[in-house]
């Protein structure tokens, strides 16, 4: 997001996310310049398992990823040679 919105009674800055628990409703007031992505829809079925930028329907999955990550065996962005610790 870049700009500000005023959302479900929130006031939200640039880089942040919104998670509405609403069912029906959040109004949404955009600042001018604001831009934003807005997404919506039926929960999953599953659930979902979040750590740090791993999501993923099993927990397995995500401790495997966070290995995977403190090993350094995801691919590199070309031409970015930084490194950033597992919080």
């Amino acid at each position: 997001m870049k700009g500000t919105i005023q959302a479900c009674e929130n006031t939200i800055g640039a880089g942040n996310l919104l998670v509405s628990k609403k069912n029906n409703e959040c109004p949404i007031r955009l600042e001018p310049h604001t831009h934003l992505l807005l997404f919506g829809g039926a929960p999953l079925p599953e659930e979902r398992h979040i750590h740090w930028n791993f999501v993923a329907s099993e927990k397995e999955t995500i401790q495997a990823a966070r290995q995977k990550w403190k090993a350094r065996q995801f691919p590199k962005v070309p031409g970015d040679e930084t490194y950033v610790p597992l919080p």
